[in-house]
């Protein structure tokens, strides 16, 4: 998976300097924790006014953001890295239940589910 934005670790890691949990954040700016929690993950782009409210709260500027990115080439190549093992597992998953019968997927999303559970 490409990540949607590549500012949300920074956020993530500026919301922890500041000792805020995403709870607190979405006080602040007035979004869901969920997506703070996005943004955060990469799982959802970011626009100019997501980046003016988070450096408000931060009492940054949103160039801010871009300074600790160009600083930390280290973690971007981290972050593609991941993002590749995930996305290079995720087509191993599919080539493998695309190999086995109807009952067989069932039995292997079943074991899944089973694995999940156990995480929480």
């Amino acid at each position: 998976m490409i990540p949607k934005n590549m500012l949300g670790p920074i956020i993530k890691d500026i919301r922890k300097e500041k000792h805020l949990t995403q709870n607190e954040l979405s006080n602040l700016i007035g979004y869901k924790q969920n997506t703070i929690s996005q943004h955060e993950s990469q799982k959802r782009e970011l626009n100019e006014t997501d980046l003016a409210k988070y450096a408000k709260a931060f009492n940054v500027t949103p160039q801010y953001f871009y300074d600790r990115l160009s600083g930390n080439g280290e973690q971007i190549a981290k972050m593609i890295a991941d993002n590749q093992s995930k996305a290079d597992a995720k087509q191993d998953i599919v080539n493998i239940l695309d190999r086995l019968d109807f009952d067989e997927r069932q039995a292997v999303l079943e074991f899944a589910r089973f694995k999940l559970s156990q995480h929480k």
